[in-house]
C-alpha cells in the first residue's frame, strides 16, 4: 500500500460479492425453518394465484391450506398436528378477509427465502502490506490493540 502516509494502518472489513453463495435454511439459522411459517393469498390478485398455483404444484412442500373464514374452526380441529405457533396463527385467520387462503408450513423445511453466504474479508493495511485475518477475532484483537496503543500515544503528549 505505497499509496499510505507512513505510520497508518488502515482496518477494512469488506464482503466479497463474487462468491455468493446460497445457503439452506438449516445453515443460515432460518426462523421459518424451525417454527413454520404462514403465507396469505388474495385468490383475486394475479401474482397471488400464481403463488398458490407455484405452492401446490412446484414447490414442494408440505403444507396445510385453510380458507380464512373456516380458519377458527379448522385451527380446532387440527391446530395441534400442524406444528407452528397456533396464537400466532389464529390472529393471522382473523385479521384475513373471509376469501382469503392461509397456507400454513410446518417447521423442518426449506421455505421460500433466499438466504445468501457472502465471504467476509477482515483485513489490516500498513505502508508495507496488507494482512488478512481468517478469524474475525484475531483481526478484532489487533485493531484494539492499535487502538489502545494510539490512546497511550496521544496520552503521553
Amino acid at each position: 500500500m505505497p499509496d499510505m502516509p507512513k505510520g497508518l494502518t488502515n482496518y477494512r472489513i469488506r464482503m466479497d460479492m463474487q462468491d455468493v453463495l446460497r445457503m439452506t435454511c438449516v445453515n443460515a439459522n432460518c426462523l421459518n425453518e424451525r417454527n413454520g411459517w404462514v403465507i396469505v393469498l388474495d385468490p383475486t390478485n394475479d401474482k397471488h394465484i400464481g403463488a398458490e398455483k407455484f405452492i401446490e404444484q412446484d414447490s414442494g412442500r408440505k403444507y396445510a391450506r385453510i380458507l380464512a373464514r373456516d380458519g377458527a374452526a379448522y385451527i380446532d380441529k387440527h391446530g395441534a398436528g400442524l406444528g407452528v405457533d397456533l396464537v400466532h396463527l389464529r390472529q393471522v385467520v382473523a385479521r384475513a378477509l373471509p376469501l382469503f387462503i392461509v397456507h400454513v408450513f410446518p417447521p423442518g423445511q426449506q421455505c421460500f427465502v433466499r438466504h445468501l453466504d457472502r465471504e467476509i474479508h477482515f483485513s489490516v493495511a500498513t505502508r508495507e502490506r496488507e494482512r488478512v485475518h481468517s478469524k474475525p477475532l484475531e483481526w478484532n484483537e489487533d485493531f484494539n490493540g492499535a487502538a489502545d496503543r494510539y490512546a497511550q500515544a496521544v496520552g503521553r503528549k
